[in-house]
This record gives structure tokens, sequence and C-alpha cells, in this order.
């Protein structure tokens, strides 16, 4: 099954009407989305929280949800953001909002992974 840049947006949750006005051809979405999927950032998060390095774990959940935000991926921005903050707060219990920012990360991966088998 091939899927479209749109489709991949709908299944992930993203603004695709927002990175389409921002990027403006579906060919820059792909490079970008195909950047953050070789981006390392969430695993360097999952091993921060396991280390409890939290001020780590802050510093990255603090770059995906920029990240997630420039590529218009909402639901991500907002489970990172949550996550993000409960962070700076210096809370420690926060596998709950991890798993939220994992959850949302692992649709956008699997989404990105139909894209490029067209």
């Amino acid at each position: 099954y091939m899927m479209n840049v749109k489709e991949c947006y709908e299944m992930f949750g993203g603004n695709y009407e927002e990175i389409m006005r921002l990027l403006m051809t579906e060919a820059r979405v792909i490079k970008y989305l195909l950047k953050f999927r070789k981006d390392t950032c969430m695993q360097e998060l999952t091993k921060a929280l396991k280390e409890e390095r939290y001020e780590d774990a802050f510093r990255y959940a603090h770059t995906l949800k920029g990240v997630s935000t420039n590529l218009m991926m909402e639901r991500l921005v907002v489970s990172s953001c949550e996550l993000t903050e409960a962070l700076r707060h210096n809370e420690t219990d926060v596998e709950d909002l991890y798993n939220n920012v994992k959850e949302d990360y692992d649709l956008i991966i699997e989404a990105i992974r139909c894209l490029e088998e067209e």
C-alpha cells in the first residue's frame, strides 16, 4: 500500500495544511520526515530516563518538542510538551508522560516507513 504525505500526516495526527504552507513541496516535507526518522533524540531520551539523568531527559524532550513543532506533528507536540514541563519542574514520576510521547513517536516512525515504501 502506498501512502502519500497527507495520509501520513493524518495517520500520526499532524497538520498537513500547515506543513505544506511552510515547506511548500511534498518532496521537502519527505526530506525532513526522513531526517526526523534518523534523529536519535527519542533513543537518547529513553536512555536518559532509564538512567535517571533527568536534566538530560529534559533537554531531549525539549528538543523533541521543538522538532515536532517545526514539522507540525501536533500530537507529539502536545505529549512532548507535557513531558518537558514535568521534567522542567523536577518531577521524576514521568513514566505515563513518557509512554504518551513514545506512542506518538512510534506512530510517526511507522507512518514515515509507510511513506518510504512508495
